[in-house]
């Protein structure tokens, strides 16, 4: 059996890599060309080039968007086409939801709905598709998709997909370790058949793994084809598909599952006359384009029936297994130490016919192998009767420990004996008992569980909880539950312990606080703080006391605490948990923009989790005359017509420009040169003698200079406040320099500063 390779964006093959599968007998490739009407592979040309190089024919694919115009997708899709002409084309139908952003954080694990389509708008929308690109192509049309997407969100398309090449989804099970090529080649002669869609029987691709671990590879999206034939018609004469006509004239059983429209002409807007039943005999007077015409009168598709040989064959042994069962689920049972399992029946013969019946197993760890599966415990109670192929199954798994995840698999066997593929393998959690809070619980997330400010996945983050460690469950609000040490964590991740004992002593501590809030106080160089008390124990009595620190960034991790200037005066008692709290935070610099934490403890003391970091401006009061400043704002600072962020932009001051403020009022600043700018981006400057007049006279020669201002002198690569700082001179220090030119110091050892701030030593 021939196999190939299908890749993306994904897939970023080396040369050597290449080489190693065309050694290895390689033969087809199909590559991704974009997705939907806007999105090109970024990989396609390179992809593309490297199947030229190395001889391999190739196809191209592309995802088909449900939520997207269909003509515009199969115009990108036949551009692409025309650039890059490939042997079959490819529409990917498998979406079935309309919401990309809730589909992506639910498949990443972040819970929520994700919105779907109706199947009929599905059909008709992937209907469309393929109708206009057969239409269009020239080539090959094949269709992908799996028996997981047709059966379960949209069962109409088997009216259709045979109309074309059927490439099809199922994975088999992929060895525990590395595996050469030998071994490789070995399982692509032995791979059997996909599970089929129902109301199909046949397949010409099969993407038979994604994940299989070959050496040399990364784990790449692996195809077989059905025959030669195939093979020829898709990849060396590109030659489009033809419906079977199998004769003019016979007898034929219906095959069609779910059975079969008889139409008054042969096409499918033509009135339905009748449906047949599956197995039904009919007589058929001719086959014209795909369509057969039944002596009785109407028309059906001649896909869905089989032609009955007059001569009968023995019946053949069988050595057919039922299909892998891949749609297995597996969810938390209503009765203490239980869990519910539903899956889709397959049948006697892959998914034809009934299976005889199941064996079922259990294990604390997925069961992905046979190995895993001959140490899985077998279920021997209440197992279910197999229905035909393609029925609704479900059982329910008594007797297991409450509160443990459990992993399931299912194999189906036939009457001859023939044992099914293994399923996949999925968890879930046994029924707990009821549960009495507050509750000790652990964490079951193997990469730790974040706990958040509040029951929501945008809320702040305020640490991780490593796996296996113990808390204590105060509430559990829909999927969330509410920490003793303050935070919510979503409860998917915590395995409730209800045969585990609260701690008695206390080891509540009070909850974070989540509303601290900071404004300017009312006395200069002050801030005024408010917050809700939280509790002693989480939100519950009343903590002992506070812990109130500040800094100039925000306080917003566990160092920046330990970082931050404690507050000691002023700090109030904690009153009952939900009540008011406020205080005033006195001695700061006036002007400047400082950040808050605030953290409750009780009296053992357990310390209570890290508040939000507000930040504000000290107060600060009007100069007694004007003050000079500076901006600190890196990007420059806008100055306005008045004290508001609405008025008029007048003009832009670079960093570091020095400005005169005559007049500070509500956090704005009333410049001696006209207009209003932000007070936090200004740094007030100490108050200095004027400077003089004239910078000093120039001397000749080096000359000694020592620096006046308190808050230090940059020294700059040119003589100009937009070039770049190369270091600050601290106060009182003495320096030599060559010369002073238009205001600028150019020191001997490099750079030039400022002169105004230099008082020359004679």
């Amino acid at each position: 059996m021939r196999w190939g390779i299908d890749i993306s964006r994904y897939d970023d093959l080396s040369d050597a890599q290449w080489q190693a599968m065309v050694n290895n007998g390689l033969s087809f490739a199909i590559i991704r060309a974009c997705h939907g009407a806007g999105y090109t592979d970024p990989f396609l040309q390179r992809h593309v080039a490297q199947a030229n190089k190395y001889g391999i024919p190739f196809g191209l694919y592309q995802w088909v968007d449900i939520t997207q115009d269909v003509q515009k997708q199969i115009d990108h899709f036949l551009q692409l086409i025309e650039q890059y002409p490939p042997k079959c084309a490819t529409g990917d139908f498998e979406q079935y939801w309309t919401d990309w952003d809730a589909w992506n954080q639910a498949r990443l694990g972040g819970g929520g709905d994700v919105p779907t389509m109706p199947p009929a708008h599905i059909n008709a929308i992937n209907y469309e598709y393929f109708t206009k690109m057969r239409s269009a192509l020239s080539i090959p049309l094949v269709s992908y998709t799996g028996a997981w997407f047709v059966n379960k969100y949209c069962p109409q398309m088997s009216a259709w997909l045979g109309q074309s090449y059927l490439w099809l989804a199922g994975y088999i099970s992929a060895p525990a370790g590395v595996i050469g090529w030998d071994n490789f080649l070995g399982i692509v002669s032995n791979l059997g058949s996909p599970v089929f869609p129902v109301g199909l029987n046949r397949w010409d691709v099969w993407q038979f793994s994604a994940s299989l671990p070959i050496t040399g590879l990364p784990q790449l999206d692996l195809d077989a084809i059905a025959s030669e034939e195939v093979y020829n018609n898709l990849f060396i004469l590109s030659k489009p598909y033809e419906l079977p006509s199998g004769g003019t004239t016979g007898q034929a059983r219906v095959i069609a599952q779910a059975g079969l429209r008889v139409r008054a002409a042969p096409n499918l807007q033509a009135q339905i006359l009748r449906t047949l039943p599956y197995g039904t005999l009919v007589d058929i007077v001719e086959i014209q384009n795909g369509w057969a015409h039944l002596v009785d009168g109407g028309w059906c598709a001649a896909q869905w029936l089989q032609l009955i040989d007059d001569t009968p064959e023995p019946t053949p042994p069988d050595t057919t297994a039922p299909a892998a069962i891949v749609d297995l689920a597996a969810a938390t049972g209503t009765a203490t130490g239980s869990i519910d399992l539903a899956w889709t029946a397959p049948g006697d013969d892959a998914n034809v016919g009934t299976a005889s019946n199941y064996q079922v197993r259990y294990s604390t760890s997925a069961i992905e192998n046979q190995a895993a599966w001959d140490a899985a415990t077998p279920v021997t109670v209440g197992v279910s009767v197999p229905k035909s192929a393609g029925q609704a199954e479900q059982m329910t798994v008594s007797g297991l420990t409450p509160g443990t995840a459990y992993y399931f698999a299912i194999r189906a066997l036939d009457e001859a004996a023939n044992l099914g593929g293994l399923s996949n393998s999925p968890s879930a959690i046994a029924k707990q008992s009821p549960i009495s809070l507050p509750c000790v619980a652990r964490v079951t997330a193997g990469a730790g569980l974040r706990v958040r400010t509040a029951a929501s996945l945008t809320a702040q983050i305020l640490r991780t909880l490593p796996y296996n460690t113990q808390v204590v469950v105060v509430e559990i609000i829909k999927r969330w539950g509410r920490l003793a040490d303050g935070g919510w964590c979503a409860i998917q991740w915590l395995q409730l312990l209800s045969d585990v004992p609260v701690p008695q002593q206390d080891l509540i501590a009070p909850a974070a606080i989540m509303d601290l809030a900071a404004a300017p106080g009312t006395d200069a160089g002050s801030i005024d703080l408010s917050w809700a008390a939280p509790g002693d124990d989480a939100h519950i009595g009343t903590a002992a006391s506070y812990l109130v620190r500040y800094s100039v960034s925000v306080i917003d991790s566990p160092a920046s605490w330990e970082a931050a200037t404690p507050v000691t005066n002023g700090v109030p008692q904690p009153k009952p948990a939900g009540q008011s709290e406020q205080m005033t935070v006195s001695g700061l610099t006036p002007g400047a923009l400082y950040y808050f934490a605030v953290r409750a403890q009780d009296e053992v003391p357990n310390l209570g989790g890290l508040s939000n970091s507000p930040s504000a401006i000290a107060k600060a009061p009007p100069p007694s005359q004007p003050r000079m400043a500076r901006v600190t704002a890196g990007a420059g600072l806008r100055v306005r017509t008045a004290p508001d962020l609405k008025a008029q932009i007048l003009r832009t001051m670079p960093y570091g420009t020095q400005v005169e403020v005559a007049e500070i009022k509500d956090g704005w600043a009333r410049l001696s040169t006209g207009g209003w700018s932000s007070v936090q981006w200004l740094e007030l400057l100490p108050e200095t003698p004027e400077p003089p007049a004239e910078p000093p006279s120039l001397p000749t020669g080096v000359k000694r200079a020592r620096v006046t201002v308190k808050i230090g002198l940059r020294v700059r690569v040119a003589p100009n406040l937009q070039a770049e700082i190369l270091r600050a001179l601290p106060y009182d220090t003495i320096v030599e320099f060559v010369e002073i030119k238009d205001g600028w110091a150019h020191l001997t050892d490099g750079g030039w500063c400022a002169a105004q701030w230099l008082e020359v030593i004679e």
